[in-house]
C-alpha cells in the first residue's frame, strides 16, 4: 500500500538497555549516551570523492518489487537486493531524560535515530531502563526499604 502511494515505510526501532543507578531512577535526572549508527552517503553511490571515501560500511540490502510470471499469470513479488548506496558509522550522543520514579522495564523513545536504509525512513531507538542494585536501599514500587539492625532501646527512645 506505501508503495501505491509514493510514501517510504518506517524500519523497525532498535533497543538499547541502560542500567541506571538507583539514585537516577527514584530522584530523576539526565544522562547522556553514545550510540553508534549507519547513515547514508548521499550521493555517493559509485563517486570516489575525498568526501565519499569515507564511506565503507556496507548499506543494507534494498526491498525491491520485481513482475514474476507463472503461466499465463503475473504476480508481484518482493526480493532483496544489494544496495548500491555507501554508508559509514557515526556516533550520536543522546540525552535520556529519567523523569522521577521511573520504574526498571520502562522506556524511552528516540523518533528517527535508527540505523538509515536505503529507500526507508530510520526507525526510532528505543531505551529500556534496567534498575541497578543499590548497597543500602532496595526498591518495592514506589518505596524504598532498608533493612538495619537496632536494640530495643534505641527503638523506643529513638537515635541517630
Amino acid at each position: 500500500e506505501a508503495a501505491k502511494n509514493n510514501k517510504l515505510e518506517k524500519d523497525g526501532p532498535s533497543s538499547v538497555e541502560w542500567t541506571a543507578p538507583l539514585q537516577t531512577m527514584y530522584n530523576g535526572g539526565q544522562v547522556s549516551l553514545a550510540i553508534n549508527r549507519k547513515v547514508i552517503c548521499r550521493g555517493c553511490a559509485g563517486s570516489n570523492s575525498a568526501r565519499c571515501n569515507q564511506c565503507k560500511e556496507r548499506c543494507a540490502n534494498e526491498v525491491e518489487t520485481v513482475q514474476m510470471r507463472m503461466g499465463p499469470m503475473i504476480f508481484n513479488q518482493q526480493q532483496e537486493v544489494a544496495s548500491k548506496e555507501r554508508c559509514k558509522m557515526v556516533s550520536h550522543t543522546i540525552v535520556v531524560n529519567v523523569e522521577r520514579g521511573m520504574a526498571a522495564g520502562q522506556t524511552v523513545t528516540f523518533k528517527a535515530l535508527g540505523e538509515q536504509r536505503p529507500k526507508r525512513l530510520p526507525g526510532d531507538v528505543v531505551v529500556k531502563l534496567k534498575q541497578e542494585d543499590h548497597a543500602k536501599f532496595k526498591r518495592r514500587g514506589d518505596d524504598l526499604h532498608m533493612n538495619i539492625d537496632i536494640s530495643l532501646k534505641q527503638g523506643l527512645v529513638g537515635f541517630q
